[in-house]
């Protein structure tokens, strides 16, 4: 982890977990693209209403796209994941980051590396 992250996480304290479930969101939706916010919730392992709140935030951030289909990434959203993804990895790799990982974070299986969303 870099010291930039470490004094980011000394002055939020939650930085590594809203960021673990909004990339975990953001991931699982790359995977399952259009997805339903139902089919997400369960996958993720969330209530519908937390999992809602969440996605609100991530589309008005411009990183989510709703049709009658699901949830599908934008082309920032997409750009926004991949360029994470090393960020991500680093902090997942820290032991001191991995207790303030959202529960279930490495459980799913799916990611392009191993024990990461």
């Amino acid at each position: 982890m870099t010291a930039d992250m470490q004094r980011l996480a000394k002055l939020v304290p939650d930085l590594v977990a809203v960021l673990g479930l909004r990339y975990r969101i953001l991931r699982q939706i790359q995977l399952a693209q259009p997805v339903g916010r139902r089919s997400l919730a369960a996958c993720l392992g969330m209530t519908e209403r937390t999992l809602r709140a969440e996605v609100e935030f991530l589309r008005d951030q411009g990183l989510l796209a709703f049709s009658p289909a699901g949830m599908s990434l934008t082309a920032e959203g997409e750009a926004l994941v991949e360029a994470l993804e090393d960020a991500v990895r680093q902090c997942w790799a820290s032991r001191s980051w991995k207790r303030a990982w959202p529960r279930g974070f490495a459980s799913s299986g799916r990611s392009s590396f191993r024990g990461m969303p």
